[in-house]
């Protein structure tokens, strides 16, 4: 059986949505104050009813670090990492299983690369990260692979395989997509959101991305 590029906690629950907190969305936190350390940034992600974290680290120290605290907040994991080969995988990966990561989420480098190059290297790094029984997603992110929406939506009908972490604002800002959007624009939006396993939310207007709500 094929690997699924699916978070499965291993019980017999329902698919449901689990709600998380993104480390750098913590940063310079609470404002006009001293910033939060790390058990009071978790302490406040677990009071306000989040149920994971995610986040990198850069080694095996703070992995641990990091994984015991989570451990003791009742939080699940996922591991977010930066790479532009297959091989720069290998140490995020590490850290991930070390710290029982559910899954790990990457922002792939290569904005200019062409769909069959694309597809050539995301096919490599699906094996190494399934092969260590974690499942992957890419990041839809500006100025990464997934920079241009219809070369994204080339590369995810060749690659089956393929589960993004959608944060599809990046699309509306690097496009400048203004105004009522074109039935093609909805229609790749829709081929590319049946393969997230992951979701970066952000607060908008309807003329921004996203907007600032204080400390709120």
């Amino acid at each position: 059986m094929k690997f699924r590029n699916v978070v499965n906690d291993g019980s017999s629950s329902p698919p449901r949505l689990r709600v998380q907190y993104n480390m750098w969305a913590l940063s310079g936190l609470p404002r006009g104050k001293t910033e939060w350390n790390a058990d009071q940034r978790l302490d406040a992600v677990a009071g306000a009813g989040f149920g994971g974290f995610e986040a990198s680290v850069e080694s095996a120290a703070e992995a641990d670090e990091l994984a015991g605290k989570l451990r003791q907040r009742g939080l699940e994991f996922g591991f977010a990492t930066f790479v532009t080969e297959p091989d720069d995988l290998h140490r995020p990966l590490d850290l991930a299983v070390r710290m029982g990561a559910q899954y790990v989420s990457a922002q792939v480098f290569g904005a200019l690369k062409g769909a069959s190059e694309i597809v050539d290297a995301l096919d490599v790094m699906y094996e190494v990260v399934n092969a260590a029984g974690l499942p992957f997603f890419v990041e839809t992110h500006r100025g990464r692979v997934t920079q241009d929406l219809r070369r994204t939506v080339k590369v995810a009908r060749r690659l089956p395989r393929l589960r993004f972490t959608g944060d599809f604002s990046h699309y509306v800002v690097a496009g400048e997509m203004g105004g009522e959007w074109p039935t093609e624009v909805w229609g790749h939006f829709e081929t590319l959101a049946v393969r997230c396993g992951n979701w970066h939310m952000r607060i908008g207007d309807g003329e921004q991305v996203q907007n600032d709500i204080g400390d709120g």
